[in-house]
């Protein structure tokens, strides 16, 4: 996060991030041990917190992020995410039984199984994982704050899901050649669908300016050289 954050430049001037291992660990290694404990019901909540985690350790300059996101915004959409995914698994057991009846109850060949687990319950997941995104998207950046400033964030789910659904068919009928493309035209859908309302017109001018005035050119060379060879 912190050379991912040293290496993304507006207006001049690099963000920041800073936060100390214990939190990290603590967000990456510890709390993942209670979804487990908790038969995967805590997973909306440690999104939450490791969103949170991420964009308030964000600076850009001297102007910092905050996130008031709430928990019940990640739980409604894993839900209903994880209920489209439930409905795919329920289709393919109902797909097998209805074809297993009509062959006089003999079983179905293996391979048109796997077949068919691939085709709907992968169809499932992936559509369920599509509509999770932009609901966390929305909520996450409605609920960040650049001081004063606020994110707006408006992507509509049926077009996200809509572009991710040509988008695989793109890069499967080109063998992943298309990757590339697809990942463009759904980051540009991302970025458009997101803006930054700003208190005063001049606002973002002043920040730039108060960091040059308290940046340190040797602190910058030090990340430089840092993030050249160790996160690279």
């Amino acid at each position: 996060l912190a050379f991912n954050a040293h290496q993304t430049l507006y207006r001049g001037m690099r963000l920041r991030f800073g936060s100390g291992l214990t939190e990290a660990t603590i967000i990456y290694l510890c709390l993942p041990i209670l979804i487990v404990f908790t038969a995967g019901w805590y997973y909306p909540a440690w999104l939450r917190r490791k969103q949170a985690f991420t964009i308030k350790n964000h600076r850009y300059g001297d102007a910092f992020f905050r996130f008031t996101g709430r928990n019940g915004p990640f739980y409604r959409a894993v839900i209903f995410g994880g209920l489209i995914v439930f409905a795919g698994a329920a289709l393919l057991g109902a797909t097998i039984t209805l074809f297993t009846h009509m062959r006089d109850g003999v079983p179905l060949d293996q391979t048109i199984i796997v077949g068919l687990t691939v085709v709907l319950y992968g169809a499932a997941f992936f559509t369920g994982r599509h509509y999770t995104f932009p609901r966390v998207f929305n909520h996450c950046w409605n609920h960040t704050h650049l001081d004063d400033h606020r994110f707006v964030a408006n992507m509509n789910p049926g077009q996200w899901m809509r572009l991710q659904w040509l988008n695989l068919l793109a890069i499967i009928g080109t063998c992943g050649l298309a990757l590339p493309w697809a990942t463009i035209r759904s980051t540009r859908y991302a970025l458009a669908s997101l803006s930054l309302e700003i208190t005063e017109p001049d606002a973002l001018s002043k920040i730039h300016a108060m960091g040059n005035i308290s940046g340190s050119a040797v602190g910058d060379s030090a990340a430089e050289f840092a993030g050249l060879d160790f996160g690279l």
